[in-house]
């Protein structure tokens, strides 16, 4: 859980540390381009130090797991939503290098892109979450080549009655 949550924000992260350089580049104050002064220099330093120790602490933090011998660990390895768009995430091949048991993998996979993963030795297995919820029938679905439904909304995911959302998706023989 955790570690997820923390792989998933060093990719926003660099962003962040990435567009402050680039905005640095542009600005100027006193005449100067704002990435002459000095302070600032300093300031953005420890920024990248800090971002690469948090890239660190959670390489180690998947290290020490592997040494408790865990049933697996599950990463969401930042192919599909969030942070994931704005800079680099830890994937599934850094954590593959740390952590040496089972290893799931989940995040806008498509079922080529899980094929892909398993047959590179990056996963021992994808995990899908989304697309079940507008195609109750996934694994039927990919097993007999069949069309994807849409995306489900969001306002769909989390329906609070349930009227909505979880159990009013129809399969791909129902809908057919």
């Amino acid at each position: 859980g955790r570690i997820n949550i923390a792989a998933c924000s060093l990719g926003g992260a660099q962003s962040a540390l990435d567009k402050s350089l680039a905005y640095m580049k542009e600005r100027k104050a006193f005449g100067k381009r704002l990435d002459e002064f000095q302070a600032l220099q300093f300031r953005l330093a420890d920024m990248a130090t800090e971002l690469e120790a948090a890239r660190t602490f959670v390489w180690r933090a998947a290290a020490a797991l592997d040494r408790l011998d865990l049933g697996y660990l599950h990463v969401v390895d930042g192919l599909g939503f969030g942070f994931h768009k704005l800079g680099e995430p830890m994937t599934l091949a850094d954590f593959r290098g740390v952590f040496r048991g089972p290893l799931v993998g989940n995040c806008g996979y498509t079922l080529e892109t899980a094929e892909a993963a398993v047959q590179e030795g990056l996963a021992d297995l994808i995990a899908f979450g989304r697309p079940y919820i507008s195609n109750p029938d996934l694994v039927e679905r990919f097993a007999n080549g069949w069309p994807l439904a849409p995306m489900a909304s969001m306002a769909d995911w989390y329906s609070p009655t349930g009227a909505k959302g979880y159990t009013d998706f129809a399969s791909y023989r129902d809908a057919t």
